[in-house]
């Protein structure tokens, strides 16, 4: 599933995690600033990252992952450049068949993931794995980048 800051942010209302008095504060704040809204009503929500990525699973079909649990292949992981994968957060993990799997550890950097699957060119999903596991990944295997 793709996701759409447009239906977080209706997800968000609907759970009352925010309400629109807040929500209208803090479009104002990010027009002003150029800032992302996702992290700013999460800030306001008071959700923490994990928070934010339980909400994300539960809500909005995207598994959760372990990279310890799998076998990276460096090739995979190298297809993006450890500059990129390290401003966002993310990493290519694996690929089934023509559909390459990123590791996203800030689901409401949605800037970032649609900017890394343009540069990637394929096919595409997320899914959600802890920040300092995706970090580990992009130092260990992005060398020479």
């Amino acid at each position: 599933m793709s996701l759409d800051k447009y239906q977080i942010i209706r997800k968000m209302l609907e759970l009352r995690l925010i309400d629109r008095d807040t929500l209208t504060r803090v479009l104002l704040i990010c027009r002003c600033r150029n800032i992302n809204i996702l992290k700013v009503l999460a800030n306001y929500a008071g959700m923490s990252i994990e928070e934010i990525r339980k909400f994300v699973e539960d809500h909005f079909d995207v598994p959760s992952l372990d990279l310890n649990d799998i076998a990276l292949n460096p090739d995979i992981v190298r297809m993006v450049p450890k500059d990129l994968a390290m401003e966002h957060q993310m990493v290519p993990a694996f690929k089934i068949r023509d559909c390459l799997h990123l590791a996203v550890a800030n689901p409401f950097d949605l800037e970032g993931i649609n900017r890394i699957k343009g540069f990637i060119g394929e096919e595409s999903h997320i899914f959600l794995a802890p920040e300092t596991q995706v970090m580990q990944v992009i130092h260990k295997y992005s060398f020479g980048y």
